[in-house]
């Protein structure tokens, strides 16, 4: 008699993708990629360099006035950008 070791073909990815600690990185691709769906067309045009290390998210921004603005709204971006994972991937953001 044969066994099934079917899986659905998310768990298998999610298992590959925890076994080789590629979460991280592919979060972080994936925050890169929906940027101006995340944060509007604005902010994406004017944002140039972006990483998320241990936790916190790294703007550089081109714009000073925007700049100046974001840092006033860090925990609002913050909050959309959580909520566009649905877990608290970034605890918080700087803007530079």
């Amino acid at each position: 008699m044969r066994q099934n070791n079917e899986q659905p073909l998310k768990d298998l990815i999610q298992g590959f993708l925890k076994d080789n600690k590629l979460g991280k990185q592919l979060k972080e691709a994936n925050l890169i990629s929906d940027w101006e769906k995340i944060a509007g067309p604005l902010i994406s045009r004017h944002t140039r360099k972006m990483y998320v290390n241990q936790g916190k998210l790294y703007l550089y921004m081109d714009s000073a006035p925007l700049k100046q603005e974001l840092h006033y709204q860090r925990s609002q971006l913050l909050s959309l950008v959580n909520e566009y994972f649905g877990d608290a991937y970034v605890d918080e953001v700087i803007v530079r």
